[in-house]
Formats: structure tokens, sequence, C-alpha cells
């Protein structure tokens, strides 16, 4: 049985790689669909040039304003009252802080800070 062996092993392999060998390519049958046309290339749009440009417009900052949102104080918070406070009071960022949660001494006019309770309700709302 171990003559037989050698002879099988190398036909095994020989039928793999036999298999992995491509065969030459067959042209695509007479009756197949024609190749679309091709596509034009649109022409290219010329480059502004730097006087043609309007001046931008100088960025203003946005400022927290906590007043209009006073209305929030003992509402239970959830994503759609976030978002309304941080409208009311034209902020950009919104910072919720929760009983015992540290957070940054920084004061930053252009984010509201919401203080809840334990189940979530609105507290207090100011800037910074």
């Amino acid at each position: 049985m171990t003559p037989l062996r050698l002879p099988l092993l190398l036909l095994a392999t020989a039928m793999s790689l036999g298999a992995c060998a491509s065969g030459p390519a067959e042209p695509p049958p007479a009756d197949s669909a024609p190749a679309p046309a091709p596509v034009p290339e649109p022409e290219p749009t010329p480059m502004p040039r730097a006087e043609d440009k309007p001046e931008p417009a100088p960025a203003t900052p946005s400022v927290c304003d906590s007043g209009p949102a006073a209305w929030a104080v003992g509402l239970l918070l959830d994503t759609n009252l976030i978002e309304r406070i941080r409208v009311a009071t034209g902020s950009e960022g919104v910072r919720v802080l929760k009983p015992g949660m540290m957070a940054t001494m920084d004061y930053r006019e252009d984010r509201v800070n919401i203080d809840v309770d334990g189940d979530d309700r609105v507290l207090r709302v100011r800037c910074g």
C-alpha cells in the first residue's frame, strides 16, 4: 500500500493545480448585446479667480443667553428638550450635568449647562 501512496499524492496534487489553471479566454457569443456607447466627458468648470470671490461675512460667535430657556425648569429631560434648550439659548454646545458628576471649570460663552436631578428633571439652565 505504501508504493501507491506517492503516485496517488502526485496525481491529487497535479489535479488540484490543474483545476486552478485558467484556460484560454473564449470570445463572447455573436448574439450578445452591443457595447454601450461611450459617455462624453463633461467640460471642465473653470476655477474661480480670487478677485471673483465675494468677501466672507465675519463670523459672529454664538453667545449663550439662558433667560429664554427658563421655561424648561422642572421638565423631564430628553433629547428633544435638550435641542429646544440649545436653540432657545442660542448656544453652540450643550452640557448636561447630573448630581455628583465631575465637570471642568472652564467658562464657554457658547455653551449652555443643564443641571438635572437624579430623575433627569431640569433644576437649572445656565450658560458657561
